[in-house]
């Protein structure tokens, strides 16, 4: 007698649930994980496509056993989402030996969602006889016409690097966040409307000055500049702050950057 109350109960409950307005099953969605989201499209017709339309996607190959599982997942939840929903937040982060490529195809698809924030991280493992091999540079450009307004990247690996291009204008971009990324002289130029850049442990390719120059910029931070940088040069008239962390070596900042500058810590 009282499991069927319970499992009326429970059905009644069901259906409150059910028939709550998208825009609040999706900020639901949003809190129990994508696997957990896509899983409800099991529970009726009216659920079958409304985690297509979540706000927020993160991603971490640690909840898989393997990295191509891992990808295949990413893939095929991005092929299914509807890209007319908006997307607030792509979050993704992948540490395994090997998927380069796949990680390459996942950044530009990200991008080609149109999310307002986007933050990827790859670590990639590598064997003791790496230690001793030469590391290689691995290019990725931003081809996608669609970019987001903060973007978050890095890449850790021992065996290769990030060379970081664009053959598009990143015109959306007013943060961005590198971490282990060595840049194409030039590609500051391609983001117009950039405001605030933090370098971790970045470069610049063919030079051993890592110059940033920059009409817009107004917030810059520099930490653990590599050893292949010999000095540091910013140039940019409209900066207000300025931060440089464990940074060794000449630093060259023209005396326009001090004309606006309000705060500025050097260690």
């Amino acid at each position: 007698m009282d499991s069927g109350r319970d499992r009326t109960r429970m059905n009644v409950e069901g259906d409150r649930l059910s028939v709550l307005p998208d825009d609040l099953i999706l900020e639901i969605l949003a809190f129990v994980g994508v696997k957990d989201a896509i899983g409800t499209c099991v529970l009726s017709s009216r659920w079958r496509y409304v985690w297509t339309a979540i706000a927020h996607l993160s991603f971490s190959s640690d909840d898989f056993c393997t990295m191509d599982k891992f990808f295949d997942f990413v893939t095929h939840v991005l092929s299914l989402r509807n890209n007319q929903a908006p997307l607030s937040l792509f979050k993704l982060y992948a540490s395994g030996r090997d998927g380069r490529d796949a990680a390459r195809r996942i950044i530009n698809h990200a991008f080609s969602l149109n999310a307002q924030h986007v933050n990827i991280t790859f670590m990639f493992q590598f064997t003791s006889w790496l230690l001793n091999q030469k590391q290689t540079g691995y290019p990725l450009s931003f081809s996608s016409s669609h970019t987001p307004k903060h973007l978050t990247l890095s890449w850790r690996s021992i065996s290769d690097y990030v060379i970081l291009t664009s053959t598009r204008e990143l015109s959306s971009l007013t943060t961005l966040i590198f971490k282990h990324i060595t840049l194409h002289d030039g590609f500051l130029s391609m983001c117009p409307n950039l405001e605030n850049l933090t370098l971790n442990c970045c470069q610049m390719t063919g030079s051993d000055v890592l110059r940033i120059c920059h009409p817009r910029l107004s917030n810059l931070t520099l930490d653990k500049v590599t050893t292949a940088t010999r000095s540091v040069d910013v140039v940019t008239p409209q900066l207000k702050s300025l931060t440089i962390l464990k940074c060794f070596g000449r630093r060259g900042i023209s005396a326009d950057a001090f004309h606006f500058l309000e705060e500025a810590q050097l260690s």
